[in-house]
């Protein structure tokens, strides 16, 4: 919303960068949602020597480092840890409130570092600034034929298979290859039952860590701000 917006204007945005320009005006490329374009927003950034560019509507997905580079990889992760929580507790717990700030944390330290957002902005042409970047992307280029991928091996049936021929005289007999898909079904099933267990034992500590007596976070403002939302990164809440 738009407090939303202002706080992270003047929280993170203005916090980040007054100390890099020594006075210089700053450049701000913002989609043209609401809490984007209030009064109250351009009038901070009028006093303290932002410029806004307002991206063309429905041009992000295009235009925009963060839709271009780091949303996808990011929601990729998140939905990693997702499925990871779902397989752990064989959806016995499902996914609740208290666990997205665990699941958005882990997404967060695995998706965003200073080599995903430089990308992001150069493969938008920003920085380094290159407007050819954009425009070649509307040019027709011939479809790549799909490559197939080449098939895994099986380092366990392998060794299975290689066990069984060194102690069985014949190999290709009913009996060798009936004791060899009885230890390929029993080494499955028991990579599949500790999978499991380590599963369930996960979610155990976690439903005993969600029973305890949950504080507060001794997060304070250092100073008073325009806005009355306060923004916190995953680094202070860690250490809150």
């Amino acid at each position: 919303n738009d407090e939303v917006g202002l706080a992270w204007l003047e929280q993170v945005f203005e916090r980040e960068t007054a100390s890099k320009t020594r006075g210089s005006w700053r450049l701000l490329i913002l989609d043209g949602h609401s809490s984007h374009i209030t009064m109250a927003f351009i009038d901070y950034c009028s006093r303290h020597k932002i410029l806004l560019l307002i991206y063309p509507p429905h041009s992000t997905q295009t235009l925009q480092p963060l839709d271009v580079g780091c949303f996808s990889p990011f929601g990729n992760n998140y939905s990693k840890e997702v499925t990871e929580q779902l397989h752990q507790s064989q959806a016995l717990t499902g996914i609740k409130k208290r666990h997205f700030y665990k699941l958005f944390r882990a997404s967060w330290y695995k998706t965003f570092n200073s080599e995903l957002v430089l990308a992001a902005f150069k493969a938008t042409g920003i920085s380094p600034l290159n407007p050819a970047i954009i425009l070649d992307r509307f040019q027709n280029k011939p479809s790549e034929l799909p490559r197939t991928p080449s098939p895994l091996l099986d380092v366990n049936r392998v060794a299975i298979e290689q066990f069984c021929k060194a102690i069985v005289k014949d190999s290709t007999s009913y009996e060798a290859r009936k004791l060899v898909r009885t230890f390929n079904y029993l080494a499955a099933r028991n990579a599949l039952l500790e999978v499991e267990n380590e599963g369930l034992r996960n979610q155990i500590d976690t439903r005993k860590t969600s029973r305890r007596y949950h504080q507060a976070l001794p997060l304070q403002a250092s100073k008073s701000y325009t806005s009355n939302a306060m923004l916190w990164s995953p680094t202070k809440v860690d250490e809150a």
